[in-house]
């Protein structure tokens, strides 16, 4: 079973969303594909560059992209 993170401090929380505000457009907008690369795996980069901020930031865990995601999903 996977062990609980501890729980975002307000610090952590508007990096949080001052990343995800960053790149709004690429995680939730409307986007036509350019047939090289799928627009999931762009969605997907997007959170990834979020996930590596956050963990520049936060000493206390390791978090990935799916992870700040559904976090995101969950708070608003």
């Amino acid at each position: 079973m996977a062990k609980r993170l501890a729980n975002w401090s307000s610090e952590e929380e508007v990096v949080l969303v001052e990343e995800i505000g960053k790149r709004e457009g690429i995680l939730f907008g409307k986007m036509k594909g350019d047939g090289c690369i799928k627009i999931g795996e762009i969605r997907n980069r997007g959170w990834q560059e979020v996930a590596d901020v956050l963990n520049a930031q936060i000493l206390w865990a390791f978090l990935t992209s799916k992870y700040i995601n559904i976090t995101y999903m969950i708070c608003t």
